[in-house]
C-alpha cells in the first residue's frame, strides 16, 4: 500500500475528524512528528472545525452536546457484541425496523432552534427579524437529483407579515433552503463519504467562494446563510428560477451562458497552486481518482465474471481502452492547466433565472484542483442532447477559450482540444460507477434504472466515439 506524507495524511486526518474519534488520534501524532506543512494544514483546518464543532446552530443541541464529548474523550463510547440464530423472515423484519429507525433518526436531525434561525437570519440581514415561527416541505420534482443530500424547504413566519409580497417589502427571505446529509443510494452514500462532500461545501461557502470576485459571487453562487460539515442553509433560489432538466438537454443559449460562467469560476484559481484544503486531481482522494478506481473495481469485476467489464450497454472497445490506460489518463489530465474544477458541473446543478439565462451554481460537493476542461465536458457533453452537442461542441469551446482570453488566461486551441477529449475519457469512469448500483447479477439494466443514466451513457460514449477519444496522445 502506497505511504501518505505526512501533508497528505493530515489532510485525510481532517476530512474525518467531525465523523471518527479516532481521527483526533492521528491528528496528535501529526503534530508532535514537528513537519512543517503538516502543521500549517492541521492547524488552518483544525481550528475551523474546532470552531464549528464548539459553536453550531443546527442540529439538535443535546444530541450536539453528546457529540462533542464523545470527540473530546474517545473512551465513553462504548461497543457490545452480542451472537444470535435468527430464521430468513425474523432478519428480514429486523432490517426493515434498522432502516425504518435510520430514517427517523435522520428526520430527526433535520430539526433546529426557531432562535437559532433568528440569529442566523439577522446576522445575514443586519437586523432581528420578527420571525414568529416555519414550517418545512421536501422540494420533491423541484430539486435536481439528490445524489449526495437531502433538501427540504422552510417556509418563514414573520410577525406582521402574512403574504410574500409583505415579507419582501421588508427586505426579509419568505423561505430557505436547508440541505443535510444524505444519499441517492449506498454506492453514492460510500462515495460521499469517501470523498467528504459535505466536509467540501462547507470549505467552498466558509473559505474559497471568498476568493471569487464580489461580482462573481453575486451572479453566479447563491447566498448561503449557515454551513456545518453537516448542514448548509442557503437562499431559496426557487421564487427566482428554475431548476434545469438534464435529460432533456441544455439548448446552445443556456450552455454558452454556462460556458461563461466556467471561465469566471475557473479564472480566479488558474494555475495558482490548490488553496489550503483542496485535494489535487491527482489525490486519492480527490474525486476524479476515486471515480477512477471504483471504475477499476468493477471492471476487474465483471470481467472475471466472463462479461465486458463496462457497464451499460455495448462499448466493450472503450471500456477495454480506459481500463488499460486509466492511470495515463489521470497522469494526462495533471499535465493540462488546473483551477479549481466542480466536477460536478452539469445541467442539474444549475438553476436557471426564469425568463432569462443568468444561472447558479449549486453542490460544490466534489471539487478538486484539476482540469478546467473537465467542467466543460460535463456541460458540453453530458448536459446537452447528442444532435445538440455535435452541433455546437467547437463553438462552445470556443466560447469558453475566449472568456478565459478576456480574462487575461491564453489557452492554446490545440491544447484545449487535447485536454478536451481526455476529460472525455475521465468522464467515462462514472458510467460503471453509476450503473454499478442499477444492474442485475447478470449484468444487466434493470427496468427502473434512471433514465437520466441512460442518456448520459448515450452522450458520452457517443462524444468519446466522434471526438476520436481513444487516439488522443497519452
Amino acid at each position: 500500500m502506497e505511504s501518505r506524507s505526512p501533508s497528505r495524511e493530515a489532510d485525510h486526518a481532517l476530512r474525518r475528524i467531525t465523523r471518527e474519534p479516532s481521527a483526533l488520534a492521528t491528528f496528535s501524532r501529526l503534530s508532535a512528528a514537528g513537519s512543517t506543512e503538516a502543521n500549517r494544514k492541521l492547524q488552518f483546518h483544525f481550528k475551523m472545525r474546532r470552531d464549528l464543532l464548539g459553536k453550531d446552530s443546527l442540529g439538535d443541541e443535546n444530541e450536539r452536546y453528546h457529540e462533542l464529548e464523545r470527540v473530546r474523550r474517545p473512551d465513553m463510547t462504548e461497543t457490545m457484541a452480542t451472537t444470535t440464530t435468527m430464521t430468513m423472515p425474523q432478519a428480514a423484519v429486523l432490517v426493515l425496523r434498522l432502516q425504518q429507525w435510520r430514517s427517523a433518526s435522520n428526520k430527526n436531525k433535520k430539526k433546529f432552534d426557531l432562535g437559532a434561525l433568528k440569529e442566523i437570519v439577522a446576522r445575514a440581514h443586519g437586523r432581528v427579524p420578527p420571525l414568529a415561527g416555519f414550517d418545512s416541505t421536501s422540494l420533491g420534482e423541484e430539486s435536481s437529483a439528490g445524489y449526495f443530500s437531502e433538501t427540504i424547504r422552510l417556509h418563514l413566519r414573520y410577525y406582521g407579515a402574512e403574504d410574500e409580497e409583505e415579507k419582501a417589502l421588508a427586505g426579509l427571505p419568505g423561505s430557505l433552503i436547508l440541505k443535510s446529509q444524505g444519499a441517492y443510494n449506498e454506492t453514492f452514500e460510500e462515495m460521499a463519504n469517501k470523498v467528504g462532500a459535505f466536509d467540501n461545501e462547507h470549505l467552498f461557502y466558509h473559505c474559497l467562494a471568498r476568493a471569487l470576485p464580489r461580482e462573481c459571487r453575486d451572479k453566479y453562487l447563491c447566498l448561503c446563510y449557515h454551513s456545518t460539515p453537516r448542514s448548509i442553509l442557503m437562499s431559496d433560489l426557487g421564487p427566482s428560477h428554475e431548476v434545469v432538466n438534464q435529460e432533456e438537454g441544455m439548448d446552445f443559449d443556456l450552455a454558452a451562458a454556462a460556458m461563461v460562467a466556467a471561465a469566471d469560476l475557473h479564472a480566479p484559481f488558474w494555475e495558482k497552486g490548490p488553496p489550503e484544503g483542496v485535494v489535487r486531481c491527482s489525490d486519492q482522494q480527490s474525486w476524479l481518482c476515486l471515480i477512477k478506481e471504483k471504475s477499476m473495481s468493477v471492471f476487474r469485476r465483471e470481467r472475471a465474471a466472463g462479461r465486458s467489464g463496462f457497464l451499460g450497454g455495448d462499448a466493450e472497445d472503450i471500456g477495454e481502452f480506459i481500463h488499460s490506460n486509466a492511470d495515463a489518463i489521470s497522469f494526462s489530465l495533471t499535465q493540462a492547466p488546473q483551477t479549481l474544477a466542480h466536477c460536478d458541473y452539469r445541467a442539474g446543478n444549475l438553476m436557471r433565472e426564469k425568463g432569462g439565462l443568468g444561472i447558479k451554481v449549486l453542490d460544490w460537493q466534489t471539487f478538486t484542483y484539476g482540469p478546467g476542461l473537465y467542467d466543460v465536458a460535463n456541460i458540453v457533453v453530458c448536459s446537452m442532447t447528442v444532435t445538440e452537442c455535435e452541433k455546437h461542441c467547437k463553438r462552445l469551446l470556443r466560447l469558453y477559450q475566449s472568456r478565459l482570453s478576456e480574462l487575461g488566461i491564453e489557452y492554446e486551441w490545440a491544447r484545449l482540444w487535447s485536454d478536451f477529449r481526455l476529460c472525455v475519457l475521465q468522464h467515462c469512469f462514472v458510467i460503471n460507477y453509476a450503473f454499478e448500483s442499477v444492474v442485475d447479477g447478470s449484468g444487466e439494466v434493470v427496468p427502473d434504472c434512471p433514465e437520466l443514466f441512460a442518456r448520459v451513457w448515450d452522450r458520452i460514449v457517443g462524444a468519446a466515439r466522434r471526438y476520436g477519444c481513444l487516439e488522443v496522445k497519452l
